[in-house]
């Protein structure tokens, strides 16, 4: 028997699929500005999780590295804090909790920032954003940023695991 969790997942992400297949063909006349912002999105969220990683590595005395490696897990807190706790354990615990952290305040605040920033605010989703976060992103942002998030996630699942172990054996 599957655990709550999963069924509540499989729930959340079962809605916005229907939510956005309701709106296929606004979709597919958006297709190339939804990939082209998906892939901006990416890039912004790699380049900002480069920064967290150096911001928070030098005040608290971290390895820079792994500091950063920690912060490009981009809310996949599963295989981020397995993959430190290989070269440090508290790196591990640091990098798991701080990805699982990155999706709770992504849950919590996307509908605020999403106020207040724009469609921009799918960055803070990282790789999350095209499973666990979906739902909120499309409720509270619409179709086109649901897939833009969607674009973001799957770009991020995919470099990952590529980053993560280039950015520690620097």
């Amino acid at each position: 028997m599957l655990p709550y969790a999963y069924v509540f997942l499989y729930i959340v992400v079962g809605t916005a699929g229907i939510y956005v297949g309701l709106s296929w063909r606004r979709l597919a006349a958006a297709g190339r500005r939804i990939l082209s912002r998906g892939l901006a999105f990416t890039a912004f969220a790699v380049v900002g999780d480069v920064v967290a990683g150096l911001i928070i590595a030098l005040p608290l005395d971290l390895p820079v590295r792994l500091a950063v490696a920690a912060a490009l897990g981009s809310g996949w807190y599963s295989f981020t804090g397995p993959f430190l706790s290989l070269f440090s354990p508290a790196m591990g615990v640091i990098g798991f909790v701080g990805n699982q952290l990155r999706e709770d305040i992504t849950l919590a605040l996307f509908p605020l920032l999403k106020r207040y920033v724009g469609e921009g605010s799918v960055v803070m989703g990282g790789a999350t954003s095209m499973d666990t976060t979906l739902g909120v992103i499309t409720r509270y942002g619409g179709p086109e940023v649901g897939l833009e998030g969607m674009v973001q996630g799957v770009v991020l699942t995919l470099i990952i695991p590529m980053l993560m172990p280039a950015v520690v054996h620097l």
